[in-house]
């Protein structure tokens, strides 16, 4: 569980640099409402948002240190690590045809 809630937190910061450089310079728009009205009000806030989450993924994976964890934790951690990486994959696939 601690090696999936690090590769989620390696996604989502990942994710916060491809919507940042996306939106940055219009390749991109942001899907998620709330993510799009923070990136409007600060893009440095949306940033520190982002990484401020992986920190805490990373600090939660730490404290269960090998735990065994609720299935439904489980799930959910695999359902957010699959959509991570198609959102990154995406994101990295659009900026790199603009580029």
């Amino acid at each position: 569980m601690k090696k999936l809630l690090f590769y989620i937190a390696i996604l989502n910061v990942l994710d916060a640099g491809f919507t940042f450089f996306g939106l940055h310079y219009s390749i991109i728009e942001e899907a998620n409402p709330l993510m799009n009205k923070l990136f409007a009000a600060s893009p440095l806030l949306f940033l520190m948002i982002k990484i401020g989450l992986s920190v805490i993924l990373l600090v939660i994976g730490n404290a269960l240190n090998n735990r065994k964890c609720s299935v439904s934790l489980v799930w959910v951690s695999v359902f957010a690590a699959f959509g991570y990486t198609i959102t990154c994959f995406l994101h990295g696939f659009w900026i790199a045809t603009i580029i």
